[in-house]
């Protein structure tokens, strides 16, 4: 059992690996399997408003009280997540934690947060609320706490792509970092305001109160610990003057017993620029080159969400200029250059008039080399031919890849678009029936996710290889992304098209074994349709993709005719 729930009418759901089991006052028994109603693992139940929210590895679903299952369109919102963590209702918003950010549903409206939002992870796994404003959200990263205020912004599209986070991981306490989402729920929050967490090492206890015992704190007193020049220790007390081109390398630290691994740091070096620089939770900046002068370094502390350190640490020095450097030094080189560029001058004059001599007896020499040149671009006249020939053949080379799927070898999207729109257009003119099947491998994810990625690419290759091979010869299959590919059959009346789509389904059931594997069953559905009178393209797919959608939602490995 991985969640467990209690609808308004007193019976108890319990989601399982198969699905949802419902208990009443007629016992024990699986869930209806309505079109929509999971089959997979369910990870998240929870009854909101006289509705039951399902989440599970297939998505999330909503069962209404007339047992009508509706599935949530995540798509609308830019996103597709393939697993549902949890459900939280914070106001008059529901929030969904997904294996793609965080969802909220508010007025009927669907909006994510997600890593193009600033979320740190993309794998949330529930959210929970305190009395103070935030959201903490458990992930596979450590515990998040985000303002409400800066999700709502973001979900709304007001952010700017950076959200207030701070992040907790073992350093804080936790016994581990990793949080638990295959069962629900994996965070909650008690009557008293605490926070408990399910991690991998075991529970994780916050009391979001205390928190702002450690906001007030005083900051701490920052100090320089250590001065290396070029890697080595300096006596930075009672060296006050640097020699110049060297690499400073200062140490700091803030004094404080409260989280000093959290202690956040800025810097100054006023002589260069008197802007503060953000260090974080470094200790240590290097500067590498400075220029001469007279500098200031000043360094301040504070705690992770207090006010920084009022008197800096400070340490003045100066940087002594190189003997190039020096203001005579520059002044007798600008004199050298100015002689240097005199006997330039008067060398090139020499040169000028010797090549004037010279120019008459180049005439009949250049009349020569004229011919030569002739000749060579002749020759460079044939290879600019020889190549163009060259990039016409990589040119064609290119046009093929670019309408064939690297994987499965069989034409791609693109090809299949193309071809689709040419023979629309001929049954058109000529009232040539038109079929169009989509086919969609079942449990594609389960494949992958079971036997790996690999095995899931050779099931694609070996898929393509089968439909290529009971293609009639008119007939084009391709690849249009993903498990899905499509089988375009013109000249073909509906009857026919079934019984062909019936001998490639035998055909797939019968393969074995699947990518080597004996135990890997294999096997897809099928939505089937015939072109009517003045049927544009796209309402051909869409009535194909709902076939398909049926066919899936009726159980897979059938064939529906649309």
């Amino acid at each position: 059992m991985r969640a467990i729930a209690v609808d308004e009418a007193q019976r108890v759901w319990v989601g399982t690996r198969r699905g949802g089991v419902v208990i009443d006052g007629r016992g024990v028994r699986p869930a209806p399997p309505g079109a929509g109603m999971p089959q997979g693992l369910v990870t998240a139940l929870a009854s909101i408003g006289g509705d039951l929210w399902i989440g599970s590895v297939e998505g999330a679903s909503v069962l209404r009280p007339d047992g009508t299952v509706e599935p949530v369109r995540f798509e609308s919102a830019g996103g597709d997540p393939r697993t549902v963590f949890g459900f939280q209702v914070v106001g008059d918003a529901l929030w969904i934690a997904t294996d793609r950010g965080l969802f909220r549903i508010r007025g009927g409206h669907l909006a994510r947060v997600g890593l193009e939002c600033g979320l740190p992870v993309d794998t949330v796994l529930n959210l929970v609320p305190d009395d103070a404003g935030n959201a903490w959200v458990s992930s596979n990263r450590g515990v998040l706490r985000i303002p409400l205020a800066a999700l709502d912004r973001a979900a709304d599209g007001r952010g700017d792509g950076r959200l207030p986070v701070t992040q907790y991981a073992e350093i804080d306490g936790m016994p581990s970092s990793q949080g638990n989402g295959s069962s629900s729920p994996s965070a909650l929050r008690r009557r008293d305001g605490s926070i408990w967490i399910t991690t991998a090492g075991g529970v994780a206890r916050i009391d979001p109160a205390r928190l702002g015992r450690y906001g007030h704190r005083s900051p701490p007193p920052p100090v320089i610990e250590s001065v290396a020049l070029d890697g080595q220790a300096l006596d930075w007390r009672s060296t006050g003057a640097l020699p110049g081109r060297t690499r400073l390398a200062v140490s700091y630290a803030g004094l404080s017993y409260l989280l000093p691994e959290r202690i956040r740091y800025r810097t100054r070096l006023r002589g260069l620029d008197d802007a503060w620089v953000e260090r974080g939770t470094r200790r240590n900046v290097e500067f590498i080159g400075l220029p001469p002068g007279r500098y200031t370094l000043e360094i301040q502390a504070a705690h992770p969400g207090g006010a920084w350190s009022a008197e800096p640490a400070r340490w003045s020095f100066e940087v002594r200029p190189l003997w190039w450097q020096r203001g005579d030094v520059r002044c007798g080189a600008v004199l050298a250059v100015l002689l240097l560029l005199y006997g330039l001058y008067r060398y090139r004059v020499h040169r000028y008039e010797a090549s004037n001599r010279r120019l008459a007896a180049q005439v009949d020499a250049r009349t020569a080399d004229l011919r030569v040149q002739a000749q060579r671009l002749q020759e460079i006249d044939r290879e600019r031919a020889g190549l163009l020939d060259q990039l016409r053949d990589q040119a064609e080379a290119y046009a093929r890849q670019a309408r064939e799927d690297a994987l499965t070898g069989l034409p791609n999207r693109r090809q299949f678009e193309e071809t689709l729109a040419r023979d629309l257009a001929l049954a058109g003119r000529g009232a040539h029936p038109l079929c169009l099947a989509l086919l969609d491998i079942d449990h594609f994810k389960r494949i992958n996710d079971t036997f790996s990625h690999a095995v899931g690419d050779q099931v694609l290759r070996e898929v393509g290889q089968l439909l290529e091979s009971q293609r009639r010869g008119s007939d084009l299959v391709a690849r249009l992304g993903g498990e899905e590919f499509a089988l375009l059959m013109p000249d073909t009346l509906l009857e026919e098209a079934q019984l062909a789509c019936e001998r490639l389904q035998a055909r797939i059931r019968g393969h074995r074994p699947w990518a080597g594997l004996d135990d890997l069953e294999v096997t897809f559905s099928l939505g089937l349709v015939a072109l009517r009178p003045g049927e544009s393209r796209e309402d051909l797919y869409r009535r194909a993709d709902a076939a398909l959608y049926r066919a899936k939602g009726a159980g897979r490995d059938r064939l529906q005719i649309g």
